[in-house]
């Protein structure tokens, strides 16, 4: 028998819905949501809060939930892109081709933004580290194809 899923893979898609709207009450906490299909459950990522474990405590979801510490909060981390957006198209030796929007497994993990860029990579990494510092990761990507 194929299984492309947990055998409660809609009670964890609702039980995730229910913690990002939580989420959005506690933006200087709250990082993300994600199924874990292998352990079954959801990893919530967050800035430990007593309030937020609280009332994440009382939805009552029904579904294992294992929680892991975030250096930094959604809310943080879309600051951090909103920096970088106006760059796009603004940088000289290399191009800007993506920007995570802080909502990625690296966001949550590593309280991170993404920033995906085309040419001079150690220039880039230089100058927008310079600027950002731990706030983001360079990396290598390739132009959109057109």
């Amino acid at each position: 028998m194929d299984k492309s899923g947990p055998a409660n893979e809609a009670a964890l898609h609702r039980a995730a819905d229910s913690i990002e709207q939580l989420g959005s009450s506690f933006p200087d906490t709250y990082t993300g949501v994600e199924v874990d299909t292998a352990g079954d459950g959801l990893i919530v990522y967050r800035r430990t809060d007593s309030r937020f474990d609280a009332a994440l405590s009382g939805l009552g979801l029904g579904v294992h939930v294992d929680l892991h510490n975030a250096p930094r909060s959604r809310k943080e981390m879309r600051a951090t892109h909103d920096r970088l957006v106006p760059l796009i198209g603004n940088t000289t030796g290399y191009r800007i081709i993506r920007v995570s929007s802080g909502g990625d497994e690296l966001a949550f993990t590593r309280g991170v933004v993404e920033v995906g860029v085309n040419g001079d990579l150690e220039r880039a990494k230089r100058e927008l580290g310079a600027k950002f510092g731990d706030l983001i990761k360079v990396v290598a990507v390739e132009p959109p194809a057109g």
